[in-house]
């Protein structure tokens, strides 16, 4: 009798660890789909306004880098100013959040300091 027991207590432990760990799987939240820069000229060739640009931005967590080149480039190709101006916020505000801790690079100009790393980066 006494091994009996100590089975089917092994076996709770087992099955309360199992329900546990599906637990904590089945409450993942998916991952936002990256903006990429080519996103955002897409989305800029496609008409969409300021606003609809940096919501879409806002929800994904992408944060930018962008060097002078690359602000001068993507201003001349017609990304309106606020747009600009929201990316270059974004690196700022996630430098300030973390703290000193370091971002991951998520490839040129992206930054990732929190979220899945391995985003794309399309010119």
């Amino acid at each position: 009798m006494k091994q009996t027991s100590w089975i089917y207590s092994w076996f709770k432990i087992f099955l309360f660890g199992a329900v546990l760990i599906g637990a904590g799987c089945a409450s993942t939240e998916p991952r936002p789909e990256p903006v990429t820069v080519q996103k955002i000229l897409d989305m800029t060739r496609a008409g969409l306004s300021s606003e609809e640009i940096i919501a879409e931005i806002r929800s994904s967590g992408t944060v930018y880098r962008l060097d002078e080149a690359r602000l001068t480039d993507l201003k001349g190709r017609g990304v309106p100013d606020d747009v600009l101006n929201y990316m270059q916020k974004t690196y700022q505000e996630e430098k300030s959040r973390l703290n000193g801790r370091s971002m991951t690079p998520a490839g040129p100009g992206l930054l990732y300091g929190g979220k899945p790393s391995d985003w794309p980066y399309a010119r």
